[in-house]
């Protein structure tokens, strides 16, 4: 069971997700990069925004559940399977009612367990496309969806694979694999980009790497901007819809969040480390400190 704890998209610092939203948790084994989940989800249950390398089908077996997926809402019912694209920004939260309990079963896998000899036809034209962000499968199959009966039968097939695990199960589902996408590559609402969609979310990894390494000096957006090589305005928007936070308040409780580290383990003054985690003034930080965490950070020192 995927232990699902009730996290704020909002407050990545957790101990699921580092600070570039990544989650920690190693899914499979160098040797068998593959994995199910079965979880539960009650009122307000939350799994954060966050990405990993892995791909990632989810089927809804009971309930409802709302997945964001990089600027996507997408509400989920019984039936349903998501495709979560790698390395996508993506969220999934309880949907129904109070009294409803959400039930559904996540498969992750490392896509490069399908690469073979670059040079074979389905590498050329599937694998390769599927691990660079080119080929985008459809975020939502419904029961209405084309193929709808071959793609779920393969994805239980899968499950059944995983759980009974007999001698050389590995490469009965590594086959089993091919079969699910080829199920969807004969349904509908596949698109292949000329440009890797992945692009975007390697542009704003490396902007949060480069706050996380210069948050204590001071960040000119239009200097991320070029970084990530879009316009100021465009590349605003798209920091927001790919993390949930504006540029300055992303940058703001990154700050925040290093300064009560130093709260917690130094002696420095409130000052002091205002400056040093890259506050423009002492009063400015404790004016953004109260009003994210109800307490000054001379409140804040002492009840820790």
């Amino acid at each position: 069971m995927r232990e699902q704890k009730k996290l704020n998209p909002k407050q990545p610092g957790g101990c699921c997700f580092d600070d570039a939203f990544r989650e920690l948790k190693e899914h499979g084994t160098a040797e068998n990069p593959v994995v199910f989940y079965e979880s539960v989800f009650h009122r307000q249950s939350d799994y954060g925004l966050h990405w990993h390398k892995e791909m990632e089908f989810v089927y809804v077996q009971t309930g409802s559940v709302l997945f964001r997926i990089n600027q996507n809402e997408l509400l989920a019912g019984a039936g349903d399977l998501i495709c979560v694209p790698r390395s996508a920004m993506h969220s999934v939260k309880h949907a129904g009612n109070k009294l409803e309990t959400a039930r559904f079963i996540s498969l992750l896998f490392d896509p490069e367990i399908l690469k073979g000899p670059s040079q074979e036809y389905c590498q050329k034209t599937f694998v390769h496309p599927l691990l660079c962000g080119q080929l985008i499968l459809p975020f939502l199959l419904t029961p209405d969806s084309k193929n709808y009966s071959e793609i779920i039968g393969t994805f239980q097939r899968l499950y059944s694979c995983f759980k009974r695990k007999e001698p050389y199960y590995q490469i009965r589902f590594r086959g089993l694999l091919f079969e699910l996408f080829f199920g969807f590559l004969n349904g509908e609402g596949y698109t292949f980009h000329k440009q890797a969609a992945n692009k975007t979310v390697s542009a704003i990894t490396g902007v949060i790497e480069y706050i996380q390494g210069h948050y204590d000096e001071d960040i000119y957006i239009g200097r991320l901007a070029e970084m990530a090589n879009y316009n100021e305005n465009y590349f605003m928007k798209v920091f927001r819809d790919y993390t949930g936070k504006t540029i300055v308040k992303f940058i703001n409780d990154y700050r925040l969040e290093k300064s009560k580290e130093y709260l917690i383990s130094s002696e420095l003054s409130v000052d002091e480390i205002a400056y040093k985690t890259g506050f423009s003034s002492a009063s400015y930080y404790i004016r953004a400190f109260k009003s994210k965490y109800r307490l000054t950070p001379k409140e804040f020192r002492q009840q820790t």
